[in-house]
């Protein structure tokens, strides 16, 4: 149940602390007063979209504060976002919208991401908006209807799950599959790549130890020339060193005969120096005849290092960035190849996903088809107190058609059983299917017609069930049923929404039930009727319900418990919306108001006070 709704400085509300109680709330004004300002405030602190044009000109910030006397059922949902949660005090939601539009949300003085507001609202309370006439005759809105009667929205988030997953996997696979032509391509392109430097298969340091080879070879020959003409001028020639060595050596003997003692040690010396020039100049000779330019291994190599040197040019310049490049090669092969294994194991978890969907689908559509049938009974029933006492309502069952996905039937489910899932009211054959396959159990072979074959070889489901639905509305006897939004006018829709929300309290949990303009396009009567099936809503002995209403019509206010009035008033150049909630004399103002335009007319007065039961001053007793 809400207790209080605080605003601050949100459009034209400065300032507005309303405090709630149980049964029905009604609250009235002039157009523009700011009625709806305050939904827009409730609609806030529930996760609603915040924008920067609600904060009020001249203040930082606008802020939503909505204390709920919560049921059990939200204890589990804050225990799971770790929000501390007592059960005796109030669970407090409150929304900052700050100038440049964005915003800031709290659960029990803890702050929360806005979608833990969006996700607890449902479980506080049903908000009725303005146009929620309209968004009934919606085929999708009409199946969130039947699946919240039928208590079914965690096997319908099951499906939606299943479905998700399901079609998440067949739209990788038709990416890979799209891709495959090109995939082929860029394999081959690759595999080429990896050949080519497989096939030159450069080694580390190779393009460095082949130029110092080369540069070697093309050396030979002037070593083998400086070798030989240092070898020739040492020792082998006709002025060689050696020679020459020879003769000095001779001169140096001769003067010895003359000086040994002196002469003799020099003269070995000599003899020395001329054994190493001889040997010198013997390995000089050696060492020429050894020199060989090799020219076919020099064109060898010029060729190996041009391969070397092309391959780097084409491959990043140098031999780790070949390297790398042979790495990511292989990696993307190794990717690519991964997506052709990926295909095929999409395939298995596509089959397998269409059981899965295909097993959650079922215990929903049965679910669904229980309920139908109870949910236009007991509309249908309601609509009776509504002024709608000849109403049928029926829900019909049609196929999702292309949108859905085709899931094979299991083997353990039955033909009949195939037929009960999937008999809608336009299929065509569907009733001559239900006689074939009668016509087999007695053996009499007929064909099947192509609707009935293709629904019992597989199911076509969508991401909401295997089957849409629509309301059939007859509001009159006699009148064939046609579908609702093509048959209902206005009012006839506001209290079909009715209806539908007084059936969908007793299937709830929900205790708290916010009308906008519940009322809208309806005659005095017709209103009186809304009013008193409010009164019945809130009277109800099996549950304590809370209803807030925004109303246009003197009948429903004449039925609150509480009425609120909202005004605006210019003070000081702005304007300020406010609340009041009226007394018993404020009441009989405001519905003369409602009902005349003028609170002061005495006949407005007096029905006024008709309507809400207050019996007539003694002077007006004694005029009349």
């Amino acid at each position: 149940m809400l207790l209080e709704l605080k605003i601050r400085d949100l459009a034209i509300i400065e300032a507005m602390d309303i405090r709630f109680d149980a049964g029905l709330n009604v609250l009235t004004g002039e157009t523009g007063a700011g009625k709806s300002m305050l939904l827009a405030a409730l609609g806030l602190v529930l996760g609603g979209r915040s924008d920067r044009d609600l904060v009020r000109t001249g203040s930082k910030e606008a802020w939503v504060e909505a204390s709920f006397e919560a049921w059990q059922s939200v204890e589990p949902f804050l225990r799971e976002a770790g929000i501390a949660f007592a059960a005796d005090e109030p669970l407090v939601l409150r929304r900052v919208v700050q100038q440049n539009g964005r915003s800031r949300a709290y659960i029990n003085c803890v702050s929360a991401p806005v979608v833990l507001l969006r996700q607890i609202a449902p479980l506080l309370l049903d908000y009725g908006r303005q146009h929620d006439q309209t968004a009934l005759m919606d085929s999708e809105q009409q199946l969130l209807l039947l699946d919240r009667y039928a208590k079914a929205l965690e096997r319908r988030e099951a499906v939606e799950s299943a479905y998700a997953q399901l079609a998440e996997r067949q739209r990788e696979q038709r990416e890979l599959l799209a891709r495959r032509s090109s995939r082929a391509e860029r394999m081959d392109f690759l595999l080429f790549q990896r050949d080519a430097i497989r096939e030159v298969d450069p080694q580390p340091g190779e393009e460095e130890a082949l130029n110092q080879e080369l540069k070697h070879l093309q050396e030979a020959e002037k070593r083998t020339h400086l070798s030989q003409k240092a070898a020739a001028m040492l020792y082998g020639g006709e002025h060689a060193i050696c020679s020459q060595l020879s003769v000095i050596q001779r001169h140096v003997e001769n003067l010895a005969m003359l000086d040994s003692e002196e002469i003799d040690p020099l003269a070995e010396e000599l003899d020395k120096a001329r054994m190493v020039i001889e040997e010198v100049g013997r390995s000089l000779q050696h060492y020429g005849r050894e020199q060989d330019d090799d020219p076919q291994r020099v064109e060898e190599i010029q060729e190996r290092l041009d391969e070397i040197i092309r391959l780097q040019e084409r491959y990043g310049g140098a031999w780790d960035a070949v390297m790398q490049r042979l790495q990511s090669i292989e990696d993307e092969l190794k990717t690519l190849r991964g997506e052709e294994e990926r295909i095929k194991e999409l395939g298995r978890l596509i089959q397998q996903g269409k059981q899965t969907l295909l097993q959650a689908t079922i215990p929903l559509s049965q679910c669904r088809r229980e309920a139908a049938v109870s949910l236009a009974s007991q509309v249908a029933e309601e609509l009776k107190g509504l002024a709608m006492p000849y109403a049928r309502l029926e829900v019909r069952f049609f196929p999702v058609g292309a949108e859905g996905i085709a899931c094979p039937w299991s083997e353990e489910i039955s033909s009949s059983q195939r037929v009960a899932l999937t008999r809608y009211h336009d299929a065509e054959g569907m009733d001559d299917m239900i006689e074939r396959i009668e016509a087999d159990a007695q053996r009499h072979e007929k064909p099947l017609t192509p609707p009935a074959q293709e629904a019992l070889s597989s199911w076509q489901i969508s991401r909401t069930g295997g089957e849409r639905i629509c309301f059939y509305l007859s509001a009159n006897t006699g009148e064939e049923l046609r579908p609702l939004g093509r048959v209902a006018s206005g009012g006839e829709l506001s209290r079909i929404l009715l209806a539908l929300k007084r059936v969908l309290a007793d299937a709830a949990e929900i205790s708290t039930f916010v009308f906008d303009e519940i009322d809208a396009g309806m005659s005095g009567s017709a209103a009186s009727l809304v009013g008193q099936k409010l009164r019945e809503i809130v009277d109800d002995p099996r549950q304590q319900t809370q209803i807030l209403c925004i109303s246009h019509t003197a009948q429903i206010a004449a039925a609150a418990d509480a009425h609120f009035v909202v005004r605006k008033q210019v003070h000081e150049g702005r304007t300020r919306s406010y609340v009041s909630l009226l007394d018993q004399h404020g009441r009989i103002k405001e519905i003369a108001r409602m009902l005349t335009g003028d609170n002061a007319m005495d006949g407005a007065l007096e029905l006024a006070r008709d309507l809400l039961g207050i019996e007539r001053p003694p002077l007006l007793r004694r005029a009349s």
